[in-house]
């Protein structure tokens, strides 16, 4: 595993386990949703994470080909 490799596994880690802090006494319910909002996407993405680090080779470049706009080598370099 490479270094950038375990870097987005800790990533990955780090999103699945946030949670926002709050104040009960001055949240409202819209604060309240947007907060829950949050953390529901951080853990998504997360989850997302955990899954393209988990496939297999040919699963990443099947992957990659599905992209509809994919990763230019400019990019990645």
């Amino acid at each position: 595993m490479t270094t950038t490799d375990k870097k987005l596994v800790i990533l990955a880690d780090w999103l699945k386990d946030h949670k926002t802090s709050f104040d009960p006494h001055t949240e409202g319910q819209m604060e309240s949703a947007i907060r829950v909002g949050i953390d529901e996407a951080l853990w998504k993405v997360g989850d997302l994470l955990q899954e393209i680090m988990g496939a297999t080779t040919e699963l990443t470049e099947q992957f990659f080909k599905d992209c509809e706009k994919p990763c230019t080598t400019d990019v990645i370099k």
